[in-house]
C-alpha cells in the first residue's frame, strides 16, 4: 500500500494511477535506469503539500514555472480542479512539454491547465 491507496486523501483513481506510473519512473531512475531526463525535485511529500496549499485558496490562478515532466502539475492542477482554478504552466523542452501534457491528460486534469 502506498501513500496514495489512502482512502482518507480525496483523489480519483485516474489520478492515482497517473501519480503511480510517476513513481515507478521515480524508482527507476534511484535505480540508475533514468532516461534522458531526470525527474523532478518534487517528490510526492511535497507533492501533497502544494495540493493542500493551493486547495486552500479559492480559484486560485497558479503560474509554474518550469514544468518537466509534469509531476507538480498534476498536484497543483488537482487542486485547480477542486477549487474552480486553473494552473499555467511553462517549460521550455518540448519533449517534457509534451509528457507533461499527455500525463495531465491521463489523469482526467488537462482542462485545468494551460
Amino acid at each position: 500500500m502506498t501513500d496514495f491507496d489512502d482512502p482518507r486523501l480525496d483523489m480519483d483513481a485516474a489520478m492515482r494511477q497517473t501519480l503511480a506510473l510517476y513513481h515507478q519512473r521515480i524508482e527507476a531512475e534511484r535505480q540508475g535506469q533514468g532516461g534522458p531526463h531526470r525527474h523532478m525535485a518534487v517528490g510526492p511529500a511535497t507533492g501533497r503539500l502544494i495540493n493542500l496549499l493551493a486547495g486552500s485558496l479559492d480559484a486560485p490562478h497558479i503560474l509554474e514555472l518550469g514544468t518537466s515532466l509534469g509531476y507538480s502539475t498534476i498536484w497543483l492542477a488537482d487542486a485547480a480542479r477542486a477549487t474552480g482554478g486553473r494552473v499555467t504552466t511553462l517549460e521550455l523542452e518540448a519533449e517534457k512539454s509534451a509528457s507533461a501534457r499527455e500525463m495531465a491528460e491521463q489523469a482526467g486534469l488537462a482542462r485545468w491547465v494551460d
